[in-house]
């Protein structure tokens, strides 16, 4: 699922797919958190490749180049992230299990 798109200048964000599009500068922690979620979460996972020329308001492509950035590293990195969070809760588990 796409959870951003670049429409007339601005770039819009949604949670789900029945959830309306709210502008980029809209974005609030709670909603960055459930973004990186369903990027880790989700194998069908997608965001609108940034794309400066096609973004004119000047708030929206500062803030969507960022999150597209951090968002494609945990992209990247998610085999990596799972591995770690996985191992972390073993040790709790291991930990607390005694």
């Amino acid at each position: 699922m796409n959870y951003t798109k670049i429409e007339n200048n601005n770039v819009y964000f949604r949670l789900s797919y029945t959830d309306d599009w709210k502008l980029i500068s809209d974005i609030i922690g709670d909603d960055l958190i459930k973004l990186i979620e369903k990027c880790i979460d989700e194998d069908d996972f997608e965001i609108e490749e940034f794309n400066e020329s096609l973004i004119k308001n000047e708030a929206h492509k500062i803030i969507y180049k960022s999150i597209y950035q951090k968002i494609k590293e945990i992209q990247i990195n998610k085999d990596n992230i799972i591995d770690e969070n996985t191992q972390r809760y073993n040790d709790i588990i291991e930990k607390y299990s005694k």
